[in-house]
């Protein structure tokens, strides 16, 4: 067996640590063509839950275009494994992207999470859901998140809970 000498280890150390750092974006649009991993443009993912699961701690969710984006089920996008904490949700559409309840309490629920950011997003409550709508985004057991440049609109209670 042939030992490394620290000149050998010591040189391959940046490029292992270069390696390991590395956080990637997955994208959600309307138009993509769903291909996993979601990975580029063109293969984004229609769906915020799927960008979510495929998404790893310190990975950017990016929608590219305005919606609507409608959750399959009651919440829009749900995030709640601790292990993909420090995760950025961002929007480049002009004016943001809109994630729109169509019958849940909460559009955005994020639990047992840790240093979530979310930018550039509309949250809107209205429309089939008028009456049900609660809250635009639902924090439990959630530390160190940052909401930036986000408009919360036709919510019956709260904003951000």
């Amino acid at each position: 067996m042939r030992r490394i000498g620290p000149v050998a280890l010591g040189a391959l150390l940046p490029v292992i640590f270069a390696f390991a750092g590395r956080a990637a974006t997955v994208y959600v649009s309307l138009t993509g063509s769903a291909t996993f991993p979601y990975d580029t443009p063109a293969k984004a993912t229609p769906t915020p839950n799927t960008a979510y699961a495929t998404a790893a701690a310190g990975d950017t969710i990016q929608f590219l275009d305005a919606g609507p984006y409608n959750g399959a089920g009651a919440v829009v996008l749900q995030m709640n494994t601790a292990a993909k904490s420090n995760i950025l949700v961002d929007s480049s559409a002009p004016g943001g992207s809109v994630l729109q309840n169509t019958g849940g309490l909460y559009t955005m629920l994020i639990t047992g999470m840790n240093g979530i950011r979310i930018r550039n997003l509309v949250f809107n409550g209205g429309g089939s859901c008028a009456a049900s709508c609660e809250t635009a985004i639902q924090l439990q057991n959630t530390s160190r998140s940052t909401i930036e440049n986000c408009t919360m609109k036709n919510y019956n209670r709260i904003g951000v809970y």
